[in-house]
């Protein structure tokens, strides 16, 4: 659980994609996380979701970096963040 004003304070609303990773950044830099094996949500996908959109996928990672690379402490680690990049595989390939 997470307190709502730890949300209101670190959620990225400039940003349109990307959003919900750098607020996870934010919580895991703060406080220990854990994960549950139970889904608590269901999500809908259509075609306009970004996890089915290259383009978007490309602007919410220029989001990512763009939050990393301005952030105090986050920023001396940036090229580890870049550097995992390369492993990855786009939901739309």
């Amino acid at each position: 659980m997470v307190r709502k004003n730890a949300l209101n304070k670190h959620f990225r609303v400039d940003f349109d994609l990307g959003e919900d990773v750098c607020l996870w950044i934010e919580l895991a830099y703060m406080c220990d996380l854990l994960g549950i094996t139970e889904p608590l949500t269901k999500v809908r996908v259509t075609a306009s979701t970004a996890a089915l959109d290259q383009d978007k996928q490309i602007v919410g990672i220029g989001n990512i970096v763009h939050f990393l690379m301005n952030h105090p402490l986050f920023s001396m680690h940036i090229w580890r963040f870049v550097h995992s990049l390369s492993s990855l595989r786009f939901a739309c390939l």
